[in-house]
């Protein structure tokens, strides 16, 4: 009986904790921002094509400069060019959630070589594809800039 309940345990913690999918390929770095596609959830055979996104920021943004990663659910239309900001999650730079964070939907064509220029094209170009990944965005965040 005691194993049981061990194991019921262990199983509602395992569903109760937030898990960051295994694998996010790096798509674009700036100067003050650095970008993953989680390819787990990129689904191209929908139209849009629809994906969740960690982005860090070197500098805190938002009304109150608290902002130092989102994850983003995203939606891209690959015959208009538009990106579509869905939901967001946005966390501090403890990685701490900032409840009430939003953002306006972006639905505006892309311009060229431009950061969202990028997350378009990997999303309908190249499908996910990327050089380097990682199973952890704030980590890696934290080491192109310099670390926290």
């Amino acid at each position: 009986m005691l194993r049981m309940v061990k194991g019921l345990a262990c199983s509602l913690m395992l569903v109760a904790t937030p898990a960051l999918a295994e694998e996010w390929h790096e798509f674009a770095k700036t100067g003050e921002t650095i970008g993953f596609v989680d390819t787990d959830t990129l689904r191209t055979d929908t139209t849009p094509v629809t994906f969740d996104m960690f982005v860090g920021y070197m500098y805190g943004q938002g009304k109150d400069g608290e902002v130092y990663y989102v994850i983003y659910r995203m939606s891209a239309d690959c015959s208009s060019g538009t990106l579509t900001v869905l939901s967001l999650r946005a966390f501090d730079i403890d990685r701490k959630p900032i409840t009430n964070a939003s953002r306006d939907t972006i639905e505006n064509p892309l311009a060229e070589r431009t950061f969202a220029s990028d997350v378009h094209d990997l999303a309908c170009v190249a499908k996910g594809r990327s050089s380097g990944k990682t199973n952890d965005p704030y980590r890696a965040s934290d080491d192109y800039f310099g670390g926290f």
